[in-house]
């Protein structure tokens, strides 16, 4: 068994997840994932879940961690709030990744659309809540990652027509603001 993602929300409390695989030939039944935590940086490992899905990507902070990947062919993303221990999986759109978490209990996602044109979720920090916000940005490039600042504020990184954008947010992702960057040398 591989390994398909690893994470730690300090130096000493860890999750990994075993490779896992979903959507093969229709004869190949697909494989769980398996979730293992370490609270010791690493030393030990203890078995905690299996998820009905492929990881392709996790985060992981306070006691809230994400996982996302495929899940029955789909996207999928795989929400834990108590370190790793119990998880539940829901759909996300399958072009969704690189999951960005704050304290508060909130996940971002980058999505993809065809063409320049991406867009973000936004899910609660709940295991049985629905995704609840869905923003658009236009130019946000797959595989940007959200940071959250100190004092909350959302910032994201992209391209508008051409163009280095930084995207913040004041309000926790309702409303966004881009700002053209002038790099030197980009």
């Amino acid at each position: 068994m591989g390994l398909t993602a690893a994470v730690f929300a300090t130096p000493g409390r860890g999750i990994v997840f075993g490779a896992g695989s979903q959507c093969l030939k229709p004869q190949i039944a697909p494989t769980p994932t398996t979730v293992y935590v370490t609270r010791d940086g690493g030393l030990k490992w203890r078995r905690t879940a299996t998820l009905n899905m492929a990881v392709n990507q996790a985060a992981y902070t306070g006691s809230f961690a994400a996982a996302v990947g495929e899940a029955s062919c789909h996207g999928g993303m795989a929400i834990s709030v108590d370190g790793g221990l119990r998880w539940r999986v829901r759909a996300v759109p399958s072009s969704c990744q690189d999951p960005s978490l704050t304290a508060a209990g909130a996940t971002w996602l980058t999505c993809a659309t065809q063409g320049a044109q991406g867009f973000m979720y936004l899910a609660s920090g709940s295991t049985s809540a629905p995704l609840q916000t869905k923003h658009r940005l236009n130019g946000l490039a797959r595989g940007a990652r959200f940071v959250v600042g100190a004092n909350g504020d959302l910032y994201a990184v992209g391209e508008d027509h051409g163009a280095n954008v930084l995207w913040v947010s004041h309000d926790g992702g309702r409303t966004w603001r881009g700002t053209l960057l002038s790099l030197p040398g980009v």
